[in-house]
């Protein structure tokens, strides 16, 4: 069983969802819950340049996850919308967050 962990960044984005309503809030939060029995097999591959994370579905909503094997854990690191093309999509906004150093990638993921 891997140990969940948000971190500030995700916390920030969570914080920003509360628009969306209550309910919406409360299924991203179950199933990150869930990411503790299982996060490979409800997560998929991110590409370059976000390549070193993994992302997990809800909706129309993302969360990007790093899974840290040695400690197992999972980092959710980025909550959001997703919307291919937009400027507020949830990758768009974690790919400026990495480049910027907002966000560092960690070594030592998979």
């Amino acid at each position: 069983m891997y140990e969940v962990f948000v971190t500030e960044h995700a916390k920030k984005n969570l914080a920003a969802l509360k628009k969306h309503g209550k309910q919406t809030l409360l299924q991203i939060r179950r199933v990150l819950a869930e990411l503790a029995h299982d996060p490979y097999g409800q997560t998929s591959e991110l590409h370059a340049p976000l390549h070193a994370y993994r992302s997990l579905h809800v909706g129309r909503f993302r969360a990007v996850v790093q899974i840290h094997e040695k400690q197992v854990r999972v980092y959710v690191v980025a909550v959001g919308w997703h919307e291919s093309g937009s400027r507020d999509d949830i990758y768009q906004q974690l790919g400026r967050a990495i480049l910027s150093g907002a966000i560092k990638i960690e070594a030592g993921g998979e």
